[in-house]
């Protein structure tokens, strides 16, 4: 049976803890409790008895339900392994319920399967189809199966990378470190900023958020930054998806510099890459090069693709839940 919750009453259960490959941190509800009263939220668990099977976070929205508009990625987080009969009893619930509630419709912004352990993502694989595509959007990632940190050629780098990296490596001084002081994690976030004006953007995060949930999540969010003589020259921030999958957000260089240090950032993201790989992880998520409507940014995906990068797809699905024969 389902139950359905507020977030914060859910969040009080402590029944949702993190399954290891079996979703995507961005579907954590306690991540999702970070933006407070921004959203109505509601859990949908699913129960067998006590024992809890699955849940979906969303928000509600014009009597919409969203998975989710405060995250990167949503949908259905599958506690054990189900049989294609035990998934379509618990979609058929879970869209009865939904209407039940009165929403009219369901929309959900799907992982990239590959992100996902298949065992677990069968009650979102059967819920697609269910549902109508809407739009997809690229994003990038590296297989760090085939990364090679001693023969960046082989990993299919472009040469004007490769050279960019070694050119920096020549500098002496500098170093990559971790950070979660407000003072670091402010310059970088002043930098960001800056970076993002020229576009007439903002961070989605304001800079309390940041801090927030780096603080808060310290095993799954880090704030990485490269630094010489005292001088902040890029920093990135590394989502862990889970034990497979690094996800990069808020790359950026203080481009004034970019003369000086050279290749700086490209730098920046072979090391994390190396240290990825090192940690046992199978994928290094760039993440969507432009979002859905906007126009493609060819020198974005230029750099993504020059490190060897493939793409792939996020969907975006929903249905008018009165179309829905349940």
């Amino acid at each position: 049976m389902f139950r359905v919750y507020k977030l914060s009453d859910f969040l009080k259960k402590n029944q949702y803890s993190f399954q290891n490959n079996g979703s995507t941190f961005f579907q954590n509800p306690g991540f999702l409790n970070y933006h407070g009263d921004r959203f109505n939220n509601i859990v949908f668990a699913f129960y067998d008895n006590s024992n809890l099977i699955t849940y979906i976070t969303i928000n509600s929205e014009n009597s919409k339900a969203i998975s989710h508009s405060g995250s990167t990625y949503g949908g259905f987080v599958q506690k054990k392994e189900l049989s294609s009969t035990e998934c379509l009893k618990i979609i058929d619930l879970f869209l009865k319920e939904l209407t039940t509630c009165k929403f009219n419709e369901l929309i959900i912004k799907f992982s990239p399967e590959i992100f996902i352990e298949e065992k677990f993502n069968k009650l979102n694989n059967l819920l697609k189809e269910k549902l109508i595509l809407n739009y997809q959007e690229e994003t990038t990632y590296i297989n760090l199966d085939n990364y090679y940190p001693d023969n960046l050629r082989k990993s299919n780098f472009k040469k004007g990378h490769i050279s960019d990296i070694k050119e920096f490596a020549k500098q002496k001084n500098f170093n990559v470190r971790n950070v979660n002081d407000k003072t670091s994690i402010g310059n970088y976030y002043e930098m960001l900023s800056v970076n993002l004006k020229k576009f007439d953007k903002v961070p989605t995060h304001s800079f309390d958020e940041l801090y927030y949930l780096v603080t808060k999540f310290q095993k799954n969010i880090e704030i990485s930054v490269l630094e010489t003589q005292h001088k902040l020259i890029a920093g990135l921030t590394k989502f862990k998806f889970n034990e497979i999958t690094i996800h990069n957000f808020y790359s950026s260089m203080d481009y004034s510099l970019s003369n000086k240090f050279r290749g700086g950032l490209k730098y920046l993201y072979n090391y994390e890459m190396t240290k990825a790989k090192e940690e046992g992880f199978k994928f290094y998520n760039f993440g969507i090069d432009v979002k859905h409507g906007e126009k493609p940014n060819k020198n974005l995906r230029y750099f993504k693709l020059g490190f060897g990068g493939l793409n792939i797809k996020r969907s975006n699905y929903s249905v008018k839940l009165k179309n829905l024969k349940i």
